[in-house]
C-alpha cells in the first residue's frame, strides 16, 4: 500500500522549514470546469513543479512576492490573493476581479 506524501498538505514554506523562499515563476495552471472563473484554478506550476491553489495561497500569506508571471514585455507581475464571496483565490496584481492572466496561461502537463 503506498505511503502518503509527508508534504501533501504542507505549503511550500512549511516544506522548506519556513525559510525565505525564492520567487517562483508560474508558467502554467491546472483548471477544472466551472462556470465561475474564481473557482476554475486547481493548481499553478512550471516545468518542474506544481502546487495546489490552497498551498499557494498559504505561501502568499507568508511571503506576498512568492509567485509571479512574466508578461509579454518581460515584466514580472506578482500573484495576489483575491476574495470572491468570502472565498480566496489566486490572480495577478494586474487582473481585475477575474483571474484572467492566470487562466490564459498554458495548461500544466
Amino acid at each position: 500500500m503506498p505511503h502518503p506524501s509527508p508534504h501533501k498538505n504542507k505549503s511550500l514554506l512549511e516544506q522548506l522549514g519556513n525559510k525565505t523562499i525564492q520567487r517562483r515563476e508560474v508558467t502554467c495552471v491546472r483548471t477544472i470546469e466551472h462556470s465561475n472563473p474564481h473557482e476554475r484554478i486547481k493548481s499553478i506550476g512550471s516545468v518542474d513543479w506544481e502546487i495546489s491553489q490552497e498551498e499557494a495561497i498559504k505561501d502568499l500569506q507568508d511571503n506576498p512576492s512568492a509567485y509571479f508571471v512574466t508578461n509579454i514585455e518581460r515584466q514580472e507581475i506578482n500573484l495576489v490573493i483575491g476574495n470572491h464571496n468570502g472565498r480566496p483565490y489566486l490572480k495577478t496584481q494586474r487582473d481585475g476581479e477575474s483571474p484572467d492572466n492566470l487562466l490564459n496561461l498554458k495548461k500544466c502537463q
